[in-house]
Formats: structure tokens, sequence, C-alpha cells
């Protein structure tokens, strides 16, 4: 019985362990030997989405208030650029853009004008987790059903 719990638990953790969800205001918290670790993996990167002056399409930890910061020097760290299959569009809430971390940061003329970017990067549909927490309450109660009827059959 304890192997069976160790096993749901484990499975469990397993469901979770290898994905990569961020958003924008996390990588600008990360330092650059974080950063390295994670460039080449894919991730799911949470941000609002904006198009440059330039024609670039930055994903921001905050929404663009039209006064100051996106895409400028100033919030680099906090701004990545997203390449790939993309559209501008005018999103105010966050979106969830899937694709491949790169950390690469890019100097011209001697200002940092790229910090990170996410390449073959799309939108993808929020997933919701309440399938995912509904399968596991179920068998949450049927593991705690087997054990507290293992517990009552055995005598002390």
């Amino acid at each position: 019985m304890k192997l069976l719990c160790f096993l749901y638990f484990f499975c469990c953790s397993c469901l979770y362990a290898f994905e990569h969800d961020l958003t924008v205001s996390q990588i600008g918290h990360m330092n650059e030997q974080e950063l390295s670790d994670l460039s080449g993996a894919m991730i799911k990167l949470r941000g609002f989405l904006y198009e440059t002056e330039d024609g670039r399409l930055i994903a921001s930890a905050e929404p663009d208030l039209k006064s100051c910061c996106v895409g400028t020097e100033r919030k680099i760290r906090n701004q990545v650029v997203i390449v790939g299959a993309v559209s501008p569009s005018n999103h105010t809430l966050p979106v969830v853009v899937q694709g491949v971390f790169q950390f690469e940061p890019k100097i011209h003329e001697g200002k940092l004008i790229q910090y990170a970017s996410l390449l073959n990067a799309e939108i993808v549909e929020e997933e919701s987790n309440h399938e995912i927490l509904f399968i596991l309450l179920i068998v949450s109660i049927v593991v705690g059903l087997l054990l507290f009827k293992r517990r009552k059959q055995c005598p002390r």
C-alpha cells in the first residue's frame, strides 16, 4: 500500500516536472546563468503582446500604457521578442505564447536592443487545469477509500 501511495505522488509530481510555464516578469528576474540554462527549451510564456515602431513583436510583463517603455532599453529585461506565426493584434489581456526560448542579448550602436527571444512562437489556448484537478481529486478519494478499507480490515 505504501508503494501505491508513493507511485501516486510520484505520478502527480511528474505531471508538472517537465513543463516550463513562465511569465515575462519571471524571465526578467532570472540571472544570466538561469537564462542560459533555459535557452533552447520549449516554453510557454505569458505576457502582453505589442508591436514596436520598428515592426518587432514584443511580449511584455506589463500592459502598454502608451506612455513609455515597451520596446525600449529601459525595461528590455522584462520584454521578450516574439518570432514566429504570431500576428500582432489588439490583445488587451495577457496571452500565452509557446516557442523555443533563446537567451541572446543583442547590442546595436551601444544599446541593448534585445535580451531574449521566443522562436517558432505561436499563441496557444490556455489549458484548463480543472480536468487534471478533477482527476486528481477522484484518484485521491479512491486511494483514501482503499486505505480506509484496508486499515479497517487489518486487526491490531
